[in-house]
């Protein structure tokens, strides 16, 4: 976490994003709270919400493949391991992004953004898993040796990895903020980010509690929402204080949306 914490920290002064204003600051924070909240509201209620049943219940032969080769003896070990590298790799890109070497507010106004990333990511993961009711790896290994069925409310919702595209989204959107500023810092924190959070989610296959695809799909979400946060809610400022991207729809048959600008 240190090169990943260093190499954050290390920035000149970056230029203006859209949402840096007070105001503006203010109305993403409470973005990101939403987003806790959602987040928050389904594990609480878990029980109740479910999913009761499988939805996606049997894996494929590859997935199973994976497991038998990446689980570990001792599965607990593999699932704090995971727990720790998730919260480190996003506490890390919080820390780092307010402590750069920016002015102060463009630090606090990047910790919020990445928070905020977080957070979405965190409420698109939750929904996909009540929606899709996939097994995870142990209540499916019990099902297969004929055990009673857990009564576990989380057994059913693998798909797809939140401590995965957590850790990935922190790193896509440090590294995203990072290129907006025009620092300097920004290669480093995907070069050294990535492979740690990969390493998240192979922990997260060790650990049993997801499948290999889960994990690749998490990586993917992850990454894209750690992207788009920041592009399409932060985009660089002109000197007049207007965004430098917008959003058109083109009349025609089929009305296409088209996005143009300097990201």
């Amino acid at each position: 976490m240190i090169p990943l914490l260093v190499t954050l920290a290390y920035a000149e002064p970056g230029v203006a994003l859209v949402g840096d204003d007070p105001a503006g600051l203010t109305t993403h924070a409470l973005i990101a709270g939403g987003g806790f909240l959602y987040m928050a509201g389904i594990e609480l209620g878990s029980s109740a919400l479910g999913p009761g049943a499988c939805g996606w219940c049997a894996p494929g032969s590859f997935d199973r493949q994976v497991r038998d080769d990446w689980r570990w003896a001792a599965p607990e070990t593999a699932d704090v391991s995971s727990s720790i590298g998730m919260l480190a790799i996003s506490g890390a890109a919080v820390v780092g992004a307010f402590a750069h070497g920016g002015p102060r507010e463009q630090g606090l106004a990047d910790a919020v953004y990445v928070v905020e990333a977080l957070a979405l990511t965190g409420v698109v993961n939750e929904t996909v898993k009540l929606a899709s009711a996939r097994r995870r790896p142990y209540a499916w290994a019990l099902d297969e040796a004929g055990a009673p069925p857990t009564d576990d409310p989380d057994a059913n919702r693998s798909f797809y990895s939140q401590h995965t595209s957590l850790a990935f989204a922190a790193v896509a959107s440090a590294g995203t903020l990072a290129a907006l500023r025009k620092d300097r810092a920004a290669p480093w924190i995907w070069g050294v980010g990535i492979p740690l959070a990969a390493g998240v989610g192979y922990l997260r296959v060790a650990a049993d509690a997801h499948w290999l695809s889960d994990v690749a799909a998490a990586a993917v979400m992850g990454t894209a929402s750690g992207v788009l946060v920041p592009v399409l809610l932060h985009p660089r400022v002109t000197p007049d204080g207007h965004a430098t991207w917008e959003i058109q729809v083109v009349p025609g048959t089929t009305p296409t949306i088209v996005a143009s600008g300097t990201f």
